[in-house]
């Protein structure tokens, strides 16, 4: 949101004096928001491997009974977008009421569907990146899964 606000200058019309603090805040909250972004791909990624760890054996039983691996993949992602979803649609409507009280009389707030619109793309990237462990994990030989001594 900090970019659709308006640009303050010193009241100088010179080129190199404009406002020193808004052109640092434009690129500390780009950063930020993409160290967000690499540490949510991260904590999925780690957490949707995690949960494949501890769920091979009812994996191997599945599969013996006969599931496929693409529908055990589809399994572990689904359980991944459980807290994604619900967590997606409310916090657009939190978010923007987390930002009410910090911003002034003439703030510009972005269109509804581009919010939900991201909501929706955190969706998907939440599927696409728990696919991948799952996948992998699901792939795993059920012969060895099942032989191996339970720790």
């Amino acid at each position: 949101m900090i970019f659709v606000q308006r640009r303050a200058g010193y009241g100088i019309d010179s080129p190199h004096l404009g406002n020193l603090k808004d052109a640092q805040s434009r690129h500390t909250m780009a950063a930020v928001a993409a160290a967000l972004v690499v540490l949510a791909a991260v904590n999925t990624l780690t957490s949707t491997w995690t949960t494949a760890l501890e769920a091979r054996h009812t994996v191997a039983v599945a599969r013996t009974l006969g599931a496929t691996p693409g529908q055990v993949t589809a399994g572990l992602s689904a359980a991944q977008l459980l807290p994604t979803v619900p967590g997606a649609l409310a916090g657009v409507p939190l978010g923007i009421a987390f930002c009410l009280p910090f911003s002034g009389a003439g703030t510009i707030y972005p269109p509804a569907w581009w919010l939900f619109g991201a909501a929706l793309a955190a969706v998907v990237a939440t599927a696409a990146l728990a696919a991948l462990p799952a996948r992998i994990a699901a792939r795993r030989s059920v012969a060895r899964t099942l032989s191996a001594e339970a720790v």
